[in-house]
């Protein structure tokens, strides 16, 4: 797993995770060819996590280093995050 794009997937998985579709956006229902596509994708994601070794030494050394980091996260991606949690996006002064 490369980490080096971790601010940018985590800002990203919290946008949508919390900025949902409005509950008068109407929604499409998949098509079957759609659902098996993402059933097949997700099989092959639990494939693979499945062949992942059970610890990575090198990610563990890396989770650490951040975690003694006093600039990890930065700033930026702190504000981006409290605006996808608060639902807005507050103007930088």
């Amino acid at each position: 797993m490369n980490i080096d794009g971790l601010e940018t997937t985590l800002i990203e998985s919290m946008k949508s995770t919390f900025l949902a579709p409005k509950q008068d956006t109407p929604v499409k229902a998949p098509t079957q060819e759609e659902v098996r596509v993402e059933t097949e994708k997700l099989a092959q994601m639990a494939q693979r996590v499945q062949e992942m070794p059970e610890n990575r030494p090198e990610v563990v050394e890396r989770g650490i280093e951040l975690l003694n980091d006093p600039n990890y996260p930065s700033a930026d991606v702190e504000e981006q995050l409290a605006a996808i949690l608060l639902g807005f996006e507050e103007e930088r002064f």
